[in-house]
C-alpha cells in the first residue's frame, strides 16, 4: 500500500513538473522576432528568431502549422 501511494505521488509530481515545463516553453516562444517571410506556391514560410534559436514555420493555406527549430 505504501508503494502505491509513493508511486501515485511520484506520477503527480512528474505531471506537474512537465506542465510547468510546457508552460515555460510556450511563454519563451512568445518573444520571437520575424526575420523573413517567403511565399512559395500555397505555402507561407516564416523564419522566427529569439536570442538563442531560429524557428522555421510553414503554413499551408491557413491550415496547420509545422515548426522546425534550427540553430
Amino acid at each position: 500500500m505504501k508503494n502505491r501511494i509513493l508511486s501515485l505521488l511520484l506520477i503527480i509530481i512528474l505531471i506537474f513538473t512537465n506542465s510547468i515545463s510546457l508552460a515555460n516553453d510556450y511563454n519563451s516562444k512568445q518573444n520571437l522576432n520575424v526575420n523573413e517571410t517567403t511565399i512559395i506556391g500555397e505555402s507561407i514560410i516564416t523564419v522566427l528568431e529569439d536570442n538563442s534559436n531560429k524557428y522555421v514555420v510553414e503554413e499551408i493555406e491557413g491550415g496547420p502549422l509545422s515548426r522546425k527549430r534550427t540553430n
